[in-house]
């Protein structure tokens, strides 16, 4: 994917959506988001982890290719921001947000597990 240094999320995927001849009609309508939603999230910037993971879905890569070759990124997160930074030896990411996130995940699978527990032991009545 053709994309320059520094380019943002809206850069990147309307990059993405030119090279595969994608109209961006087409593209908010498999993202089930109107017109004006996804132009506003193009110009600025604003698609939140969940959108970018279904852009990708949709696009069919992977959520990694709107931030490779990044030197800037910003992310609107779910309750904050994660910022990532090329430039220099490494990445900086606000580690805040990345935990919290983990520890959503930790909570469903922990509910997940409950359920299948209580699931196997119905089964064995």
């Amino acid at each position: 994917m053709g994309q320059k240094k520094g380019a943002t999320v809206g850069e990147v995927l309307d990059g993405m959506l030119k090279e595969r001849g994608m109209s961006k009609v087409e593209f908010a309508s498999k993202m089930g988001i109107k017109r004006a939603t996804l132009y506003h999230h193009i110009r600025h910037n604003t698609m939140n982890t969940a959108q970018i993971g279904k852009a990708a879905e949709v696009l069919g890569v992977p959520a990694a290719c709107f931030f490779a070759g990044n030197r800037a990124v910003a992310i609107a997160g779910d309750r904050g921001t994660a910022t990532a930074d090329g430039g220099g030896d490494g990445q900086r990411v606000e580690v805040a947000v990345l935990r919290e996130r983990v520890a959503a995940l930790e909570r469903e699978v922990a509910l997940k597990d409950k359920l299948i527990a209580l699931y196997e032991s119905m089964r064995g009545q």
